[in-house]
């Protein structure tokens, strides 16, 4: 009578384990990208780290922990939020400025 449920444990386990498995087989397409073929591969020292989105919080976040990741790798990020303001809609010449005025070398947005 006891092996039942360890069986049904057992079945319920592995079918979890399966299911998460599964569930890290997701992959994430990049529809558009550019890359600059002059770039001859020497690391970029002052990034800008710029999200888009209609949500403020989610933009600080991504751009928190992006910058988190890159400062973990030797890089300097810095968040556009500091210096960007919080619109939907920003102008060329503001993220230009904001670019040239910090002395980035490299810009992810």
């Amino acid at each position: 009578m006891t092996t039942r449920p360890i069986l049904i444990l057992s079945v319920s386990a592995f079918l979890l384990g399966t299911a998460l498995l599964a569930a890290c087989g997701t992959t994430t397409k990049i529809p558009n990208a550019w890359r600059n073929p002059a770039h001859e591969g020497m690391p970029f020292q002052k990034i800008f780290v710029i999200g888009v989105g209609k949500n403020e919080t989610n933009r600080r976040l991504f751009e928190d922990r992006f910058a988190e990741v890159l400062s973990g790798h030797g890089a300097v990020a810095l968040t556009s939020y500091g210096s960007l303001p919080d619109s939907q809609r920003l102008s060329e010449a503001q993220v230009r400025g904001a670019i040239e005025g910090g002395g980035y070398d490299g810009v992810i947005v």
